[in-house]
């Protein structure tokens, strides 16, 4: 009677709570949920927490991203930027006294120099050659103004000389000629007296 309908509702209760209506088959009771530690558990568990996927792929990233800034930085580190360049100092245009093939250059881009400092070296032979013409030019014209010089040493002396000789010749001239007249006069008179 009673007993027996007591008993048939305990083991209805135990088939309810237990998964699949099997509540004699040797799994332990849960009363939380009414499941037992089986593959359910796992499911319900991944939808609850994150699992280490995620927090793998946030660091790759995180690194990824670290080893190219920090790639970027060692190629970039001695280059400098702005918006708004400009520079202060004294900028000056250099040119050479003469024109060669440079052969060094004493310093390099960016290096404050001073007034004197060599800056490049010039090969020699070009400019050299240069000089020796130009000593050979200035030689030519020493030997021009000395033969100048003595040109005109020997025209002060033969000039004056010159000059008195042909005062003289014409001095004998003038004299020839009043000789002439003189007797060209006497001429006349002599025949003018014979005609008359």
């Amino acid at each position: 009677g009673s007993g027996g309908s007591t008993g048939q509702r305990r083991h209805d209760d135990r088939d309810t709570d237990a998964p699949g209506g099997g509540g004699g088959d040797g799994h332990p009771h849960d009363d939380r949920g009414g499941r037992t530690g089986g593959d359910g558990d796992d499911g319900e568990g991944e939808r609850k927490r994150p699992g280490k996927k995620p927090l793998i792929i946030l660091g790759a990233v995180l690194l990824v991203l670290l080893i190219a800034g920090l790639v970027w930085w060692l190629m970039t580190r001695d280059q400098e930027s702005t918006d708004d360049a400009y520079t202060d100092g004294n900028a000056v245009a250099v040119a050479p006294h003469v024109s060669g093939y440079v052969t060094r250059l004493a310093v390099d881009d960016n290096t404050f120099v001073h007034r004197g400092d060599v800056l490049v070296e010039i090969d020699p032979r070009d400019y050299r050659a240069q000089v020796d013409a130009a000593r050979a030019q200035l030689g030519l014209a020493q030997a021009q103004l000395d033969a100048a010089r003595v040109q005109l040493d020997i025209a002060r002396v033969q000039y004056p000389a010159q000059y008195r000789q042909a005062r003289a010749q014409i001095e004998s001239a003038e004299a020839a000629y009043r000789q002439a007249l003189a007797a060209q006069e006497r001429q006349r008179a002599v025949d003018a007296r014979a005609t008359s």
